[in-house]
Order: C-alpha cells, then structure tokens, then sequence
C-alpha cells in the first residue's frame, strides 16, 4: 500500500472533520437540554462512524515522512488536523458513553453538578471535553487509531473511488449497531426519536444515505493527490 498524500494535502479536509466532531462534543453539554432538536444527538452518533471511517481510510495514506517508529504513535501522527480528528473523535465517543452509561468518574466528569450557575456548568464541561485534548489524542493514539488502521485496512488499499463508499456503508453499519446496542438506555430516547422520524420521513432517510454514500467519491482527488 503506497503512502501517496502529503499531510498538506488532506489537512483542509481532516479540519473540516475535527470541527464537526467539536459540534457533536459541544452538542452534548446537557444544559442545552431543549435547545438542541432531540434528532441532532442521534443523527451525530449515528454519522460519527462513517466519518470516522472516512477519516481513519485516508489517513492510512498519509506519508509523514521519516518519523522514527519507535516514537510514540501520536508523536508519529504528524500533522495537527489529523490529532485534531482524532483527539476530538475520541472525546464525543468517551463523553457519549460516560453520559448514557450514566458512569461516574469523580471529578474527572463532564457533567458539572446540577446546582452550579449556566455559565460555570459550561466552562466545566469545556474544560473537560476540550480541555482534555491531549489526554484524548493519547487515549486514541493508544486504542482508537490501531484499531481503525487495522478495520480500513482493506478500503485503502482499494482505489478512492471504490475504498472510500465501502468504509461509508461499513461505518453506516457501525452506527446502525451502536443505536441499536443502546436502545434500552435512558438517554437514547434522542435516537429512539430519531430512528422514529426517519421511519416516518422515509425520502429524508434515502437522502441521508445517499448523501453520505456519495459524497466521500468526491474526495477521490484528494486521494489522488502526489
């Protein structure tokens, strides 16, 4: 498998990625409770994995030049956009579970406690979601991205064009078994009411598949960039 795209070259797209994961962590601050339409949080699950996909394919191709393999894996991870993705990746998964697994961590939770003022509960949830950068690209660097190298392995050996829908619909499968694994928990009513939309929206569900099945082809010429 050749390593065919400068870090330069994917760098607008992958920052584009972080900042729609910075969206879906941000969205999960619980004190936009009925400001956030119920669809966004199942929607953003739901899309987190065929994104991750996409992302973790094309990344397999990156040529970061002469890093020493003994470095540390996100040492090796050489560009900023690229930690970005998976920093904040890693976080909207981790503060996803910890908040519908109801698990408590003491005080590193981002859920401040429920008599504190807006703004402080804010700057609470901001400081351990986004504030904990670092700590998440280590987390990833450690599970995440060996584990996403070794599922799209096979997509990015494929050409753009055929790779890159292939680790869409797979991840559209991954999302479709993670709503499904959650469905008995509290906080999925969010997606419970999601999945139920769709059903009952059947042309918005075509238009939502189609959509994320045909618009990763058109970073083919990304991919095809020397």
């Amino acid at each position: 498998m050749d390593k065919d795209l400068s870090p330069g070259s994917v760098a607008p797209l992958f920052g584009l990625l972080a900042l729609l994961f910075a969206g879906a962590v941000l969205s999960r601050f619980d004190g936009f409770a009925g400001q956030v339409p119920p669809a966004v949080h199942g929607a953003a699950l739901a899309a987190s994995f065929p994104l991750l996909m996409i992302g973790a394919t094309i990344e397999r191709r990156i040529d970061y030049g002469h890093v020493p393999k003994s470095m540390p894996l996100w040492m090796q991870i050489d560009s900023r956009p690229v930690r970005w993705f998976f920093s904040l990746a890693m976080t909207y998964l981790g503060i996803v579970a910890l908040q519908v697994l109801d698990l408590d961590l003491g005080l590193v939770d981002p859920s401040a406690p429920a008599e504190w003022p807006p703004q402080q509960r804010l700057g609470w949830f901001v400081m351990f979601s986004f504030g904990m950068s670092f700590a998440s690209l280590l987390l990833a660097s450690s599970a995440l991205v060996p584990a996403l190298r070794v599922i799209t392995w096979p997509f990015a050996r494929l050409p753009a064009w055929i790779g890159l829908p292939l680790a869409t619909m797979f991840g559209l499968g991954l999302g479709a078994l993670a709503l499904a694994g959650l469905t008995r928990a509290d906080d999925v009513r969010a997606i419970t009411g999601y999945v139920e939309a769709l059903k009952q929206q059947p042309v918005i569900a075509v238009a939502l598949t189609a959509a994320l099945i045909v618009v990763p082809p058109l970073f083919a010429r990304i991919w095809q960039r020397k």
